[in-house]
């Protein structure tokens, strides 16, 4: 694990190893932008993880459609059911790949360089 600040985040910042992302993107077939309950299920499906201690951050991109998700997870498995479980991926509107990520920097700080395979 490691401490460390950066763009909007928290000076704290205590990353625990596996972490894992979700990229999400707009689904070809999900025919558009879905209601506005479907998004507000995922704020509340969001925030629920955020208290789990399992989401660190999550938004969308500034520039075209989709999202990024930063999470603590023990496996892929557990990543991509994150994944499955949000409601805009339920609703088939977006897409999402849960991949394992190695954090080996935190703003200034390595945390621990990793040799990929």
């Amino acid at each position: 694990s490691g401490t460390g600040s950066g763009s909007g985040s928290n000076a704290n910042v205590k990353v625990t190893r596996p972490t894992h992302v979700i990229v999400y993107s707009p689904n070809p077939t999900g025919g558009g932008g879905g209601s506005e309950a479907i998004w507000a299920d995922q704020a509340v499906y969001w925030r629920k993880l955020e208290e789990r201690g399992k989401l660190l951050y999550a938004g969308p991109w500034t520039q075209g459609k989709g999202a990024l998700m930063v999470l603590v997870c023990e496996d892929d498995a557990e990543a991509q059911d994150i994944a499955d479980q949000d409601p805009v991926v339920k609703a088939n509107l977006y897409l999402a790949q849960a991949r394992g990520w190695s954090v080996t920097m935190i703003g200034r700080n390595v945390v621990q360089p990793t040799k990929n395979n």
